[in-house]
């Protein structure tokens, strides 16, 4: 898939999850990668069947760059990475309001070095995880961060260097306030 048909797919995505919901209160939230369940699965019968810009678009926003991770929705807000420039030396994370496509805020890490990435994986390839007040990203190499939803940092932590040819994808899961990453492929991989 070429970078701006990936781009393209972010934003149609990033419109699909500003539609109202699909089902009970707090149902149409998609808290991280797979969504609530963790099957990818939507929990809900009032599923739309067919698709138009007209009938399923609220609303669409303009995108930086691209990038491969996924949309994450919590009630009113919308969260997802994109890279501040081609070299992946400076990776975002950015909150959306839901209602009208406002971005709310928007926090860059850097990193000092560029990594090595697959041209069809544009860095900020993860997807964050949000639970309750707290919404958390890795970075690869520019580390795992957690924030409040207003923006403001919790906490961070510098798992160190993370170098492979294909980049990076993983992205941490949140189970009973506990945050997990698996990642790898590459020289260093690890479960923390």
């Amino acid at each position: 898939m070429n970078p701006t048909h990936r781009f393209s797919t972010t934003l149609a995505l990033l419109a699909l999850l500003a539609a109202p919901a699909v089902s009970s209160a707090g149902a149409s939230d998609w808290p991280s990668w797979r969504g609530p369940t963790s099957d990818g699965v939507i929990p809900s019968s009032n599923t739309p069947l067919t698709w138009s810009a007209e009938d399923n678009v609220k609303w669409k926003v303009a995108l930086g760059m691209p990038a491969n991770g996924s949309p994450v929705v919590q009630g009113d807000r919308i969260f997802l990475t994109t890279p501040e420039d081609t070299e992946g030396k400076g990776r975002t994370l950015e909150c959306y309001s839901r209602a009208d496509g406002e971005r709310l805020w928007a926090r860059t890490v850097q990193v000092e070095e560029k990594m090595p990435t697959h041209e069809t994986n544009p860095y900020c390839g993860t997807t964050p995880a949000v639970s309750g007040d707290r919404v958390v990203v890795w970075h690869a190499t520019a580390g795992l961060h957690c924030y409040d939803l207003e923006g403001e940092s919790v906490w961070s932590r510098d798992l160190g260097e993370f170098r492979h040819i294909w980049g990076y994808g993983t992205s941490p899961v949140i189970r009973e306030g506990v945050v997990y990453l698996n990642t790898g492929p590459g020289a260093r991989t690890f479960m923390t």
